[in-house]
């Protein structure tokens, strides 16, 4: 490994090398000098050089040591700094996808760190531009960023995180590197695979139930003697070559001998003496780091790998490993979940990568605490732009672990579960999360922001309750299944999403609807008990001052006796039946023996008026419209039950109406138009039509609905609901005795033009 802290210009093993492509000018200038000199194929780099392409020339510097790829743009300036670099200016496109450590590169006021991952930074002055193409990066400052696959950092002025810019992906730039990071990783795959397959395998396959490595090697001790040190040697190279062979097998697809050998690997690890630990973790970390070239693109060999990691885990090695180790190891994990994304793996690789970091939290917290904080935030944002990793378990991990951090920030805590329920909601919408998922995860994360916040002030705590409310027609949607998981809504969920506001909305209106229509109840306290009999004998001598002969009374139509029933009376020989309105005098619905009928009530003295009407066969003046049949057009919920409310309360005041004749003109502001409803009115069928809005204390531009057509009550006048009814049967009234006059005088002018 270099060393950052190593003299300038001081020489390494496996230095990093530089080279020209094809035409390309690539000058270095050595640590102790100012001059630039052009630069060599293959050109060793020391501690404090620096490198520089001109116009139209581009470089390549292989850090042979940590197998990390660097490709310099044209006009691109760095210096070597050990096992990093500084980017002065230009665009470098970084690749430790085979990385055996983590890498640095330095810019005048950023650093960002990564393994196991490709990306690109283009930095002029102090702004720079960090694009991810794979993997995961960090880039390391008062909070770490951890920036994901896809996306790029833009820190000018602002360290802001989007999609990666379209157009940049289209560059020459972008797809020449990616196409040399193919061929390079390949190539080293390749070159791999064929040095392990040519080497064969050191024994054949070897069973784990009856052979005994001690056993075997105490055997080989007792016919030839060697010191403890040798024996050691021999007990590791025997493991390094069982490794070899279980990759071997890997490799050309024999699967079963491959699993058998690493097995028995895993069982000689689980019991190895103290004196051979260290060796055996040495070995096994050298061996994972010469797998790591391989991805899971290139077959079963990729699970050698796999299976040294869990050699790693499963092992005593795993508790000879320093902090370090661990944390680089505990963090494959997370970053082979980012790599493995379209991969059904990926989850169960996050939360390997959980369990172990717990594990070592919890049983080293004193070196672990740093790691801890920092992980906390890399794995927020992780999950954050990953949908795929949107799973209640994740997130009860995750829970965990801030349970170990030091400093319990309860408002970080809470602002993070908010920004994960944003994220949470648009990704349910595109259908990237299911409606189950997303229910149990909101469900999780509201009750752990519930448990931390009350801890929180006063001001934060009514900010975090906003954005909460704000999200609550989304909780409450996921919570109901009838619209969430029914495709009778809408086929995607977005369209069940909107059906299901829609709903609400229309549901908070009519709520809104029904406090503005509530009316205090009127109390009526108790009558005195009524006296038919008198009220009978005063009808009787009112009808008689008319010329009425009352001979036979029916019953009260109603508890005050307000209408009463008239079976039989006589004017001028004429026998008919009526119904009288006692308050308002009026006589209604006048019928004939011989079946002839007076629809519309008049006044007690216009009865012998509307009688002569009848026997002239005249048709009887302001006869009411019958009501055309409309056509009634598909109706929300909503809609039904506003009308109903409407018409529940003009019932109130008397005002009969059928929600065909309720007509919605805007729900919100809750504006309504009636046609054609009925004055409740014994003696007649009054119709009008009339405006009905919030506060419902009033109609306006009332409209008589007549025989001969829509006479108006006045422009622009309103009418409070309790004064309608009594006002528009007076204005009926007035209309029908104003017709019925002019018939009359109709009538005697008929019948005196037919006398002889």
């Amino acid at each position: 490994m270099y060393s950052g802290e190593q003299a300038a210009g001081a020489v390494y093993e496996n230095q990093p090398l530089v080279s020209a492509y094809g035409e390309s000018v690539v000058e270095i200038k050595k640590a102790d000098s100012e001059e630039w000199i052009p630069a060599a194929p293959k050109q060793p780099l020391m501690d404090g050089d620096s490198v520089k392409t001109e116009d139209a020339s581009e470089a390549v510097i292989d850090f042979q040591n940590t197998k990390t790829i660097i490709q310099m743009a044209s006009n691109t300036e760095i210096a070597v700094s050990g096992s990093s670099i500084k980017l002065i200016n230009g665009e470098v496109w970084v690749n430790t996808s085979a990385a055996l450590a983590e890498f640095n590169l330095e810019t005048v006021s950023q650093k960002i760190s990564a393994i196991d991952a490709i990306f690109d930074v283009f930095a002029q002055d102090k702004n720079a531009v960090v694009r991810n193409i794979s993997g995961g990066i960090r880039i390391i400052g008062n909070k770490d960023l951890f920036v994901n696959a896809g996306n790029q950092v833009d820190f000018a002025p602002d360290a802001s995180e989007s999609k990666i810019d379209s157009d940049w992906m289209q560059s020459n730039w972008y797809s020449a590197n990616i196409s040399k990071d193919d061929q390079e990783k390949n190539l080293m795959a390749k070159d791999l695979r064929d040095e392990i397959q040519k080497s064969g395998t050191y024994y054949s396959s070897v069973d784990s139930t009856n052979f005994s490595i001690k056993k075997f090697l105490m055997n080989f001790k007792a016919a030839i003697t060697f010191s403890d040190k040798k024996l050691r040697e021999l007990y590791l190279s025997f493991i390094s070559d069982l490794i070899d062979d279980g990759t071997y097998y890997f490799s050309v697809d024999d699967k079963q001998n491959g699993q058998n050998t690493f097995m028995f690997v895993l069982n000689y690890a689980r019991d190895v003496d103290k004196e051979n630990l260290n060796g055996l973790k040495d070995l096994f970390v050298d061996k994972f780091k010469k797998l790591k070239v391989f991805g899971r693109s290139h077959g079963n060999i990729y699970t050698a790998r796999e299976k040294m990691r869990d050699l790693i885990f499963g092992s005593p090695v795993y508790g000879a490993l320093t902090p370090e180790q661990k944390i680089y190891f505990i963090r494959t994990y997370l970053y082979d979940a980012v790599a493995e994304y379209d991969y059904i793996e990926a989850n169960n690789l996050l939360a390997s990568y959980f369990r172990n970091l717990l594990r070592a939290a919890r049983t080293d917290k004193k070196n672990f605490a740093k790691y801890i904080a920092e992980d906390n935030g890399i794995a927020s944002e992780i999950i954050i732009n990953n949908p795929i990793f949107y799973k209640k378990e994740n997130f009860a991990f995750k829970s965990d672990l801030e349970k170990l951090l030091e400093d319990q920030d309860k408002k970080s805590f809470i602002a993070d579960k908010i920004i994960f329920l944003k994220y949470l909601k648009e990704y349910a919408l595109n259908e990237e999360i299911s409606v189950s998922d997303s229910l149990a995860i909101s469900d999780f994360l509201n009750s752990k922001i519930k448990d931390c916040i009350a801890a929180v002030n006063d001001a934060d705590k009514k900010s975090f309750e906003s954005d909460l409310e704000r999200l609550s027609d989304f909780f409450a949607f996921l919570a109901d299944k009838s619209y969430a998981n029914s495709t009778a809504y809408g086929v995607t969920v977005s369209d069940r999403f909107l059906a299901y506001l829609n709903y609400k909305r229309q549901e908070y209106q009519i709520e809104e609807l029904k406090k503005s229509l509530a009316e205090k109840e009127q109390t009526v306290g108790p009558e005195n008990k009524l006296d038919i009999e008198d009220i009978k004998k005063a009808i009787s001598a009112k009808f008689e001052e008319n010329g009425i002969k009352i001979e036979e009374f029916g019953e009260p139509q109603d508890d005050n006796a307000t209408y009463i029933s008239i079976n039989k009376a006589v004017k001028d020989d004429v026998v008919f039946s009526a119904t009288y309105n006692r308050e308002a005098e009026v006589v209604s619905d006048i019928k004939t023996e011989d079946g002839y009928e007076f629809s519309l009530g008049v006044k007690l003295p216009k009865v012998s008026a509307a009688l002569s009407t009848i026997l002239s066969g005249e048709e009887h003046a302001a006869a009411p419209f019958a009501l055309e049949e409309e056509q009634i057009a598909e109706e929300s919920p909503a809609e039904i039950s506003a009308k109903n409310l409407v018409i529940e309360k003009l019932d109130k005041f008397d005002v009969k109406v059928f929600p065909a004749q309720v007509f919605i003109v805007n729900l919100m502001t809750k504006e309504f138009k009636i046609q054609g409803a009925e004055i409740e009115n014994k003696k007649e069928k009054i119709l009008i039509n009339f405006d009905f809005k919030d506060p419902f204390t009033e109609v306006a531009n009332v409209e008589l609905k007549t025989q001969n057509g829509i006479t108006a009550y006045g422009a622009d006048k309103t009418i409070s609901l309790q004064d309608l009814n009594p006002k528009m049967i007076e204005f009926a009234e007035k209309i029908y005795y104003e017709q019925l006059d002019k018939e009359i005088e109709s009538s005697k002018f008929k019948a005196q033009s037919s006398k002889p």
